[in-house]
């Protein structure tokens, strides 16, 4: 039950009354009470002093006075059995020189009272100390002697202990304070009894309209008197057998919306004619990362440069069209106005679509064409040009005939070579080229590849060297795995220097067999190798040309390694070689 209820409230004032009559008196109880324990220790500390202040004889000097004292005090020649004083003789400026407490205490006692009296003078308001005596409360009196010379001779300081009055006023606290508790307690059950008579039928009522509020139309209230909440009980029913036809319609149409906007692949933005975020889908969210976006402005004020109002004064009733880009991702974004009266316009839809897939495919297929462009051009123009001199060459000239001839022939093969990579490639990806997976024993595989280029490698004065921790088997295609290493010691050897040495370590780690070549070529810079593996980017074209190669190599080596759950890896130093790493699943 809410605490701001008409029930809670009416208890609350019943008892709140009932605390402030208690504390009352309770404040006031214990106010008297330790007034009048406090005026009786204050008489009794009067009545000490009026004993010893009978003993006084002025006629006396101050060493005569402090002998006749300390006689009393020792001998208890004074009856103190009406009090448990404490009693100290102290010269004016503090000084202990007798007392009759068997307790160690300050070797100087400075209190208001006693800086009084030993200038001769007294204080109405009596000393309350907690330091004198270990650490309990206790009030002070003190009396001036004076001697024959009407100087003060000694101070006589009286000390009675409070302790016992402030346990009992604790206890009379503690007392009226359990009272107190159990009065809250009697009225709080009483008050809720009596204000639950009163509220029960608007109890009632609250409940059964927010059955309503919730969506159950269909029980009417019952309707239990002829007042003011009856009439109010009438209404209710009425309302709710009106909305009740009106929303099962809505809340059908509503939710066919919902589902279709939530599941759409495109996002959803719909604002109101404000600017503010009224609806949003999934699929905007993750498009355009704006969480906790409240408005137009929130999401969209760095990204198009174009506030709400003017966005709707450009739309007028047409569609507005922007390409959004940021971390290469590309988003079309339509907006558009809609209307909740003619001519009222209640805002402006927003409708995301990702299409940075395409964008993508559009730069893969330019960049494709352009790259396979330059690379049959350069082949076929010196194809052409050859063909041109060859018929411009008298029918006796052999030797240039042979010379052009052969090189006709060599741009031929790197042409076949070009286009046999480039339907390799389209078959790996159109995942049309079958791989013959099998047992391979990898050591042998790759220990006949080493011999075969070993053969190349002679030419250059190369060394090729090959070690095997073990003899390792892995499930592959042995061709496609071959090719892989085919490629890399091919590469390896053409682009290390006369005489280098070339290292094909196969060994296993994390339950990879990894196959390691090494060479000392040229090396490939750090901005180069993120992208070496990309078809037909060369770190060296016009090197890479000369040497016959396509560009296409790694891209393939990439996809095959792909396709047995592998993958490759490069590390490379300008001018100090570059080492490729294979990992085959075990």
């Amino acid at each position: 039950m809410q605490l701001r209820s008409i029930r809670w409230r009416l208890v609350m004032i019943y008892v709140l009354l009932v605390i402030i009559v208690m504390m009352a008196s309770g404040t006031l109880i214990v106010y008297l009470t330790r007034d009048n324990e406090y005026k009786v220790i204050e008489n009794d500390l009067i009545r000490l002093s009026a004993l010893f202040s009978a003993i006084s004889a002025e006629d006396e000097d101050a060493e005569t006075l402090e002998k006749i004292y300390m006689d009393v005090l020792r001998q208890n020649k004074i009856d103190l059995s009406f009090s448990d004083s404490i009693i100290y003789m102290l010269r004016t400026d503090g000084e202990v020189i007798y007392t009759t407490s068997d307790v160690e205490t300050a070797r100087r006692i400075l209190t208001p009272q006693t800086v009084a009296a030993g200038m001769g003078n007294s204080l109405d308001e009596l000393d309350r100390v907690s330091n004198i005596r270990d650490s309990d409360r206790m009030m002070g009196l003190a009396l001036p002697i004076k001697d024959n010379q009407g100087q003060v001779a000694f101070v006589l300081y009286f000390l009675k202990a409070t302790e016992q009055v402030e346990e009992g006023i604790q206890r009379t606290v503690y007392v009226i304070s359990i009272s107190v508790l159990l009065a809250i307690v009697l009225a709080m059950f009483l008050g809720y009894i009596f204000s639950g008579y009163l509220t029960k039928p608007i109890r009632s009522l609250s409940r059964r309209a927010k059955d309503m509020a919730a969506g159950n139309l269909k029980n009417p209230i019952p309707v239990l008197s002829d007042d003011e909440i009856g009439d109010l009980t009438e209404n209710f029913n009425y309302m709710a057998k009106s909305l009740n036809h009106t929303l099962e319609q809505m809340a059908g149409e509503k939710n066919k919306m919902e589902t279709i906007i939530n599941y759409m692949t495109d996002g959803i933005l719909v604002f109101d004619e404000n600017g503010l975020l009224i609806h949003k889908n999934p699929a905007s969210i993750r498009m355009l990362d704006f969480y906790g976006a409240q408005n137009y402005e929130q999401i969209f004020a760095e990204k198009l440069q174009v506030s709400f109002a003017d966005l709707t004064n450009r739309i007028e009733r047409e569609q507005l069209k922007f390409i959004l880009e940021k971390d290469n991702q590309y988003h079309n974004l339509v907006f558009a106005r809609y209307f909740t009266d003619e001519p009222i316009v209640g805002g402006v839809i927003c409708v995301i679509q990702d299409v940075t897939e395409h964008k993508k495919l559009e730069q893969i297929q330019k960049e494709f064409v352009a790259n396979v462009s330059h690379e049959l051009r350069t082949p076929i123009t010196t194809v052409k040009s050859y063909a041109e001199t060859l018929l411009d060459l008298s029918p006796d000239d052999t030797e240039n005939r042979n010379r052009f001839l052969q090189v006709i022939n060599s741009e031929s093969d790197r042409m076949t070579t070009l286009v046999q990579d480039l339907l390799e490639l389209s078959k790996l990806d159109n995942k049309k080229l079958s791989f013959q997976m099998e047992k391979i024993k990898l050591t042998a595989l790759v220990k006949n590849e080493v011999e075969h280029y070993q053969i190349h490698a002679d030419k250059k004065n190369q060394t090729i060297h090959f070690e095997s921790q073990d003899e390792y088997i892995i499930y592959g295609d042995a061709g496609r795995v071959s090719q892989v290493f085919r490629n890399l010691i091919s590469n390896a050897v053409k682009y290390s220097g006369h005489g280098s040495q070339i290292e094909v370590l196969l060994y296993e780690q994390n339950n990879f067999v990894v196959g390691e070549i090494r060479d000392q070529g040229m090396g490939i810079a750090a901005e180069d190798l993120p992208r070496i593996f990309e078809r037909f980017y060369r770190v060296d074209k016009a090197r890479s040309r000369a040497m016959g190669g396509t560009g296409l190599g790694l891209a393939i080596v990439d996809e095959i390694m792909q396709y047995h759950g592998g993958k490759i890896e490069a590390v490379s130093e300008l001018g100090k070689g570059s080492c490729f790493y294979l990992y085959f699943p075990r």
